[in-house]
C-alpha cells in the first residue's frame, strides 16, 4: 500500500523545475515584445528581465519577470478624472 507522501518521480521533478523557467518566446508573450526586441536590450543591457545564459540557451526564472513586471508599475497620481 502507497503511503500519504510518496516520493516524486524525477520525471516529476523535472516537469516542475521546467514549469519555474520561461522560454524567450514565452517571455515575449507575456509582456507582449517582440523576441527580437528582447534579443537587442539583452545585447545593450537595457532595462529587462533577468537571465540566465546555459551554454548558447536564455531561459527566465518566472518569478524574476513577474517581479521585474512589478517593478515598472506606474500608479498615475491624482488618480482618474
Amino acid at each position: 500500500m502507497a503511503g500519504a507522501h510518496e516520493a516524486q518521480s524525477p520525471l516529476d521533478n523535472q516537469q516542475t523545475i521546467a514549469h519555474e523557467f520561461l522560454t524567450p518566446r514565452e517571455v515575449s508573450d507575456l509582456i507582449r515584445v517582440p523576441v527580437s526586441s528582447m534579443a537587442v536590450h539583452r545585447c545593450l543591457r537595457h532595462d529587462h528581465p533577468p537571465y540566465l545564459k546555459v551554454g548558447r540557451k536564455i531561459i527566465y526564472k518566472k518569478t524574476d519577470v513577474l517581479e521585474w513586471l512589478e517593478s515598472h508599475r506606474v500608479t498615475p497620481a491624482g488618480g482618474a478624472r
